[in-house]
């Protein structure tokens, strides 16, 4: 394995998630494109570490500019996305990726439905049915706030100093994404 000239990746948190996945550590490994070793811990575990080539970074960073469909409509594997999005070096290209998560919020949606209409909170009679409803509402809501914040942000650093968008060259610019990506 090669370290001098790979990216070192703590594996903590939602990023060990994101590893012990598959999402990055085991495709790594497979196709070459970095490796992983184990370092004594601050406590009783050890620190998982992997390294990435600069083939497997450029690897991440093209997933990460174009997650898949199920990486933007699965909650956990979008935190696995997010748990990245930051090594994007370009904010437009980290605004796309929260575009798609945010239109796909927007849709309509239940767990459950009803003569083909999602199914409400006020209209459940199953107390637990009425939970899962309620939480997911909750979250929802959370996560609808937090995108359009982290979207009046990103929108912000691409804005030049008139107030127009800054696009980097050979970018489609925000708001611009190729047809079926949002």
């Amino acid at each position: 394995m090669r370290r001098t000239a790979a990216a070192r990746l703590p594996a903590r948190g939602a990023a060990r998630a994101a590893l012990s996945s598959g999402w990055a550590a085991e495709r790594g490994r497979s196709g070459g494109e970095g490796g992983g070793a184990a370092e004594d811990g601050t406590g009783a575990a050890p620190r998982r570490t992997l390294s990435l080539t600069p083939g497997g970074r450029a690897e991440l960073l093209a997933r990460l500019r174009s997650p898949k469909d199920a990486e933007i409509t699965d909650g956990q594997r979008f935190f696995t996305v997010l748990t990245f999005l930051g090594l994007l070096p370009d904010p437009a290209a980290q605004a796309a990726v929260l575009r798609r998560r945010q239109a796909f919020l927007l849709t309509p949606a239940s767990f459950f439905y009803e003569d083909g209409a999602p199914a409400t909170v006020e209209a459940e009679p199953d107390l637990f049915r009425r939970g899962m409803l309620r939480v997911a509402r909750a979250t929802g809501t959370e996560e609808k706030a937090w995108l359009a914040e982290a979207l009046a942000e990103l929108d912000a650093r691409t804005a030049g100093p008139s107030g127009t968008q800054a696009v980097p060259s050979g970018s489609r610019g925000p708001g611009r994404a190729r047809k079926g990506t949002v």
